[in-house]
C-alpha cells in the first residue's frame, strides 16, 4: 500500500513539475507572482528530480529508451546532476541513434565528473560514434 501511495505521489509531483517547467516567468508582469512561481518551481523540482531519475533508469533497463531519455532529461533539468544521470541519458540517446544529444551528455559527464568510474565508458561511447571529447 505504501509503495502504491509513493508511486502515485511521485507521479503527481512529476506531473506538477512538468507543468511548472512550461511556465515562462519572464512573461509575468506581477513581481510577487513571479517570485512565488520561481519558489514553487524550486521546491517542486527538488522533489521531482529523484523520482524522475529512478523512472528513467527503470525505463532504460527495460529498453524503453525514449521514455528513459525523457525522464532522465527531466531529472537533469530539475537539478539531479550526477555522472550516472548524464551517462544513462547519453546512452539512451545513443541507443535511439540521436548521437548529437548523446555526445552532449557524455561530454557533460567528462567535463563535470572527469574522475568518475563512468568517464571511461563515456569516452568509449563517444569513440563508438566517431566523436571527440
Amino acid at each position: 500500500c505504501r509503495s502504491i501511495a509513493n508511486t502515485l505521489l511521485s507521479a503527481e509531483i512529476l506531473d506538477l513539475a512538468g507543468r511548472l517547467a512550461e511556465l515562462d516567468t519572464a512573461r509575468m508582469e506581477n513581481e510577487d507572482a513571479k517570485a512565488l512561481t520561481e519558489k514553487m518551481k524550486s521546491e517542486i523540482f527538488a522533489r521531482a528530480a529523484s523520482p524522475a531519475y529512478t523512472l528513467g533508469r527503470e525505463a532504460h533497463d527495460n529498453g524503453a529508451y525514449a521514455e528513459a531519455a525523457a525522464y532522465l532529461k527531466a531529472a537533469c533539468d530539475y537539478g539531479f546532476i550526477n555522472d550516472s544521470c548524464y551517462y544513462y541519458l547519453g546512452k539512451s540517446y545513443q541507443l535511439m541513434d540521436a548521437n548529437e544529444q548523446a555526445a552532449e551528455y557524455y561530454r557533460k559527464l567528462l567535463a563535470q565528473f572527469p574522475s568518475s568510474s563512468l568517464a571511461r565508458y563515456a569516452r568509449t561511447r563517444l569513440g563508438e560514434m566517431g566523436m571527440e571529447e
